[in-house]
């Protein structure tokens, strides 16, 4: 019996080397190499160790295949890039694998239509050719995206429109300092993986336009073969892209004439409230359309530095960040129409709620919500006090 292949993706996916998981086991590097070894004793107590470390059965660990064995559900080169690191763009990878993997499970369950997205993004690439430069191009699909895709003068719910547009968008808790990134499957569907970690509404709302521009913008890029420098172009493009999207030219205009000072970062809080987005983006914004002189805006920037705005803005402790909710409410759906139990579904996947809590924020309590609690049996004896019988 032979765990060593499953171990090599729960470890890559939750970013361990050997070295560092049997350091954090307090276990030797050895023990775990043994587990690629056909022809080693099969070592339960460290099954165990593992099973409960990783929040998986032990019968996913000598499981030949699992739900989330498949491998050829994403390609690498698809997953876009958060920081230019091998390791984490990795990790990265296996999240993806995990995530379609358990997102198209579902979807033997309930259908989630994507035909709005991929319409959108058809139409997105048309513009190219149309495009007088590449900046052009990029504005001009955001606007397109902002125009088909967010109905509302407002991004206070920005995530549940691009849900409903067909994407699907998750938190992971897998790795706290783990930065966003986007990947669209084989099956052609484009995912968006959120730090749950992450505090600040503002921050969250721009690091979910700036993985958009990815999908649409860089659909076909091959992101593990780019070199730094392209790399920080197309990072440069996904945040002009995420700009124009969530501070659309003419309606941000308008707004900002109800601003007293444009050099003032605090007369912007209004507008923090109605966009979601950080005080030091919308005078970024204000200055690349023409609305601020230059000396103005080193005068924004400098005030922003003074206030310690980098850290902390006004409003940051009070706007409420917006979570997704597609994949709890595919499950709840599963569970409500009794298209499968929380047991049974475990049990398929070999997990326990912690790991899918872990991969994609679903909360534990929808387990215990339809999860049936049987009654303990108490046994009642008649005790007989014969101290004094002896």
């Amino acid at each position: 019996m032979n765990i060593g292949k499953q171990l090599v993706r729960l470890s890559q996916l939750h970013g361990y080397s050997y070295k560092a998981l049997a350091k954090h086991l307090n276990i030797s590097e050895y023990q775990l190499r043994q587990c690629e070894n056909k022809h080693a004793p099969f070592d339960f107590n460290l099954t165990l160790t593992l099973s409960q470390f990783f929040k998986v059965r032990t019968s996913y660990l000598t499981a030949e295949h699992t739900v989330f064995s498949r491998t050829n559900t994403v390609q690498r080169g698809h997953v876009s890039i958060s920081n230019y690191n091998f390791h984490t763009h990795t990790q990265q990878f296996y999240q993806s694998i995990y995530l379609a993997n358990f997102v198209e499970f579902q979807s033997r369950f309930v259908k989630s239509p994507f035909k709005q997205i991929l319409d959108i993004t058809a139409e997105i690439e048309q513009l190219y050719d149309q495009a007088n430069s590449q900046i052009d191009f990029i504005k001009n699909a955001a606007e397109k995206a902002r125009t088909l895709l967010i109905k509302e003068p407002s991004n206070l719910r920005l995530l549940f429109m691009l849900e409903k547009a067909g994407l699907c968008i998750c938190e992971s808790n897998i790795n706290n300092e783990a930065k966003p990134f986007s990947f669209w499957s084989e099956k052609g569907m484009p995912y968006i993986v959120l730090n749950h970690n992450n505090d600040f509404a503002v921050k969250s709302v721009f690091d979910v336009a700036h993985e958009l521009g990815h999908l649409l913008l860089h659909k076909h890029i091959q992101f593990d073969l780019l070199t730094y420098e392209e790399f920080q172009d197309i990072e440069r493009e996904a945040n002009i892209f995420a700009a124009s999207f969530l501070l659309p030219e003419q309606a941000f205009k308008e707004d900002l004439k109800k601003v007293s000072n444009l050099s003032n970062p605090d007369d912007y809080t209004p507008l923090k409230q109605k966009w979601y987005v950080s005080i030091k983006a919308m005078g970024q914004r204000a200055y690349e359309l023409g609305l601020l002189t230059f000396e103005e805006y080193i005068a924004f920037c400098h005030a922003i530095h003074e206030k310690n705005y980098e850290a902390v803005e006004p409003l940051d402790d009070t706007l409420a960040r917006r979570h997704p909710i597609k994949i709890t409410a595919h499950l709840e759906y599963m569970f409500v129409r009794k298209l499968i139990t929380p047991q049974k579904l475990l049990d398929i996947l070999k997990v326990e709620p912690e790991f899918l809590t872990q991969l994609a924020n679903i909360n534990q309590s929808l387990f215990d919500k339809f999860t049936k609690k049987e009654p303990k049996e108490i046994l009642k004896y008649d005790f007989i006090d014969t101290s004094d019988n002896r």
